[in-house]
């Protein structure tokens, strides 16, 4: 049977401006990654997000981040644009493009601001065993209208296919020159127990010792305890370590973050975290500091489902970690109360409202317009518009000049004695507006 699926279409994040910020233990970071590193959760899926609006009224909201996303046909993520709240509207901000190889496998991702007057874009490339062995960073030159080489990575593996090596590098203007280098170790169930990271001198010549991370498991191979350690001259000095306690059916229970102080060698105690739950999901995250010797409220998190749907059915792109997720039914909403110390209670701090939707998505910059097709592009200066009901074309240069602008219903636009650059198509029809940007080569 064909499984009804949905997919995330927009993330509204709604701030309020009362209360200092502190991460959660959600963030329990690692140097650590998946084997598919590249690779984004590919679903069959029916149906897609489709529009966020934010319903949120207090005194306090500011609707601050909005985030539209939209799917190829197989379900894997092709576009996310990102809003920001500036005083009365969401302004675009950024809008990040994704291609993908025939496996699935991420080749390109393309970040502009709203202006496309600056982005940064990764390329990445793979062997032939499928596994990543190079990405690329590149920055857009806004000078010479062209990408810029910025910084790389270098994978490597060993015979058991696991990462064993990963060299960064940056870009001098002339040639790459290697910074760091990160190995990997693993133990007999080929989990990851130790990583060290090396600084480069002399692009390479010498190498000296930066950080190390030790990793511990339990029987089922999760993480109990990871210690961070930093190089201070001749030794390992500890840093930070966390601590992490399952229940019963392997969920979070209990997580600790402490501290090294070297004044009394010693670790103490720094942020502690419990998690609750209703049935298979996870619906508070209660947050404290420690604080002359005694454990103070910092913050809670509270997440609302819709029980009546599985996550599991859901294509989904959040910006945290999303194992409590695997399991759970559909994630409505996140809300963070933060401790209000001059107030002696939590009040609101953030709000993020998931929404999705059951129809197919449009791959259009504004929905309210008809389809909108320009071609070819990049483009000599010949360039054709297919859109129904036409009523105005303008097109702008990188500086916001109108170079070309007419009221005729017109089908081939030559714009061939421009320089080349970039160009903004701003098209006019009777149902909206939509801007697209070509390339003169």
């Amino acid at each position: 049977m064909k499984k009804n699926t949905i997919m995330m279409l927009l993330i509204i994040v709604c701030n309020f401006t009362l209360i200092a910020q502190n991460k959660t233990l959600f963030e329990n970071y690692s140097f650590q990654k998946s084997q598919k590193v590249f690779g984004i959760q590919n679903k069959s899926l029916n149906n897609y997000i489709e529009k966020l609006d934010s319903s949120i009224t207090t005194i306090l909201n500011i609707v601050d981040i909005k985030k539209y996303y939209t799917y190829y046909s197989n379900g894997i993520i092709e576009s996310q644009r990102i809003f920001k709240w500036d005083n009365a509207v969401n302004d675009f901000y950024e809008k990040d493009n994704y291609l993908y190889n025939q496996t699935g496998d991420i080749l390109q991702i393309i970040s502009y601001n709203s202006d496309y007057t600056s982005g940064n874009k990764s390329i990445y490339n793979y062997g032939l065993n499928g596994v990543s062995e190079k990405l690329i960073y590149y920055l857009y030159d806004y000078n010479t209208q062209d990408w810029r080489y910025s910084n790389k990575i270098i994978f490597e593996y060993n015979s058991s296919g696991l990462f064993s090596l990963e060299k960064s590098y940056y870009y001098d203007g002339a040639n790459w020159i290697i910074t760091d280098s990160l190995v990997y170790f693993y133990n007999t169930s080929e989990k990851d127990t130790l990583e060290i990271k090396y600084k480069s001198d002399n692009n390479g010549l010498s190498w000296n010792y930066y950080l190390k991370n030790t990793l511990d498991y339990n029987a089922n191979n999760k993480i109990i305890q990871r210690i961070l350690y930093v190089w201070d001259i001749n030794h390992w000095r500890e840093n930070s370590k966390y601590e992490t306690i399952y229940d019963t059916s392997g969920r979070w229970e209990e997580a600790f973050h402490f501290l090294w102080i070297d004044s009394i060698s010693q670790w103490e105690n720094n942020q502690k975290d419990i998690f609750s739950y209703t049935g298979q999901n996870l619906t508070k995250d209660s947050i404290y500091l420690w604080e002359d010797s005694i454990w103070v409220n910092e913050a809670i998190d509270t997440y609302n489902y819709d029980i009546n749907v599985n996550m599991s059915d859901i294509a989904y792109i959040l910006d945290y970690v999303e194992e409590f997720l695997e399991n759970a039914n559909k994630l409505i909403s996140y809300e963070r109360d933060a401790w209000a110390e001059v107030l002696n209670q939590f009040w609101p701090y953030e709000i993020i409202e998931y929404y999705y939707s059951n129809s197919n998505f449009t791959n259009n910059e504004n929905l309210q317009t008809d389809v909108l097709k320009i071609y070819p592009n990049p483009t000599n200066g010949i360039i054709t518009i297919n859109v129904k009901n036409l009523q105005r074309i303008e097109i702008f240069d990188s500086n916001g000049k109108v170079v070309y602008q007419t009221n005729r219903i017109k089908k081939n636009i030559d714009i061939s004695g421009q320089a080349k650059g970039i160009y903004f198509i701003k098209v006019i029809t009777a149902k909206g507006v939509e801007t697209k940007k070509i390339l003169i080569e």
